[in-house]
């Protein structure tokens, strides 16, 4: 089986631990140093005989942690894995933030020249202008902030 890592993780020492947060799933996980040392190896994608091979361990334990790293969303199965469509392949070579952003755009709603919503969409932003940088509220009291200014002695 091919697998990678999850894109787009981040990895931090904080509190004398490694804790990986996985950005897009907004998960964190605080993790050893070998399960680092595994996502290293897995990097953009391994296949799992390689990775025993390249960690000089047993298949079950591969295996187990495989499973685990796929349970918690920080590996994932490689989309050139037989099985996955062929759009996964073409996407795989954006990378996964590409691939994120099509899919989260393909629902959008774009305006064509000719359609009748763009028409009525022009016809309605056409007769205004630009709106004020700035609301004004003449019959709310005005209320004068105290400004504070910062001591030109510091060292930056």
């Amino acid at each position: 089986m091919l697998i990678s890592r999850a894109d787009p993780l981040l990895i931090e020492w904080a509190d004398d631990s490694w804790t990986i947060h996985h950005v897009r799933a907004e998960t964190s996980y605080r993790v050893s140093r070998d399960v680092l040392r595994f996502l290293e190896c897995v990097g953009d994608g391994i296949d799992t005989d390689d990775l025993r091979k390249e960690l000089d361990a047993d298949q079950d334990v591969i295996d187990e942690q495989v499973r685990h790293l796929l349970a918690l969303g920080l590996a994932q199965k490689d989309p050139a894995d037989p099985g996955e469509s062929e759009s996964d392949v073409v996407m795989r070579s954006l990378g996964t933030t590409a691939k994120h952003f099509h899919t989260a755009t393909r629902d959008a709603n774009f305006l064509i020249a000719d359609s009748a919503d763009s028409v009525a969409y022009l016809k309605k932003v056409s007769g205004e202008g630009r709106p004020s940088f700035t609301k004004e509220y003449p019959q709310a009291p005005l209320l004068p902030l105290p400004r504070v200014f910062a001591p030109l002695d510091v060292n930056l």
